[in-house]
């Protein structure tokens, strides 16, 4: 059904020769198509880092699982003790 002005309202307008100039502006519209295609084809609530994380698991054997889980939980700390030097300025 057309709109106002006999423009197409699903179509939307094409946008103007200064904006495709503007690399903000592409850089923008891709990231919004990125986003649209993620939620569509990926799922909506995931996130990237969540989806890369959980693929890892996925391909891991059962049996390993836990020592990667000692693994992660050793670097963690590491990584914490690390940012409490870093606030306090040691």
């Amino acid at each position: 059904m057309a709109g106002r002005a006999g423009i197409d309202p699903s179509k939307g307008l094409p946008p103007p020769e200064e904006l495709l100039a503007a690399p903000g502006y592409v850089a923008r519209r891709m990231h919004q198509a990125y986003t649209a295609a993620w939620a569509r084809l990926v799922d909506p609530v995931l996130t990237g880092p969540q989806f890369a994380v959980l693929t890892a698991v996925n391909a891991t054997p059962v049996s390993s699982r836990g020592r990667s889980g000692r693994r992660w939980r050793s670097t963690g700390r590491r990584w914490r003790a690390s940012c409490a030097d870093w606030r306090t300025g040691a």
